[in-house]
């Protein structure tokens, strides 16, 4: 699967339609998914396994390892990225952005919240007053 040129907004995207309510509208949005993906050599379990393993394989270190002899890793060409660190790279940057939007949303919430019950105290305080005045309701 070439993911460098995997549009993956757009794909993104089109996913999303896919779960319109509009029949046509989403079977449209899934076919040209499925062709995205096709032109870029993956299929849907391409996918299905970057979001099992969004950050790629890991290894981890064994603390008891001897030193590894050799050239230094400065002179060692880097190794190609895991064809998922760049999707994974992606997502993990949408979902900063959503949790900080999440965030924002919800001290925006807290203050209309706050504002509703002030106005709602307010009514009833108005309310009470009309009640007890002389020919009130």
């Amino acid at each position: 699967m070439d993911w460098q040129h995997f549009k993956v907004d757009r794909f993104a995207k089109l996913m999303a339609l896919a779960f319109s309510t509009q029949e046509n509208e989403a079977s449209s949005a899934l076919r040209m998914a499925a062709r995205m993906l096709r032109e870029a050599g993956g299929t849907f379990d391409d996918i299905a396994d970057v979001m099992r393993n969004p950050l790629g394989p890991h290894v981890t270190p064994v603390e008891n390892d001897p030193p590894k002899v050799g050239p230094s890793p400065a002179s060692q060409p880097k190794p190609e990225p895991a064809p998922g660190d760049w999707v994974a790279g992606v997502m993990l940057e949408r979902l900063a952005r959503a949790e900080a939007r999440v965030s924002s949303l919800t001290s925006e919430n807290e203050i209309y919240k706050k504002q509703l019950d002030d106005a709602i105290k307010y009514i009833v305080e108005l309310e009470v007053k009309l009640s007890r005045r002389p020919g009130g309701h």
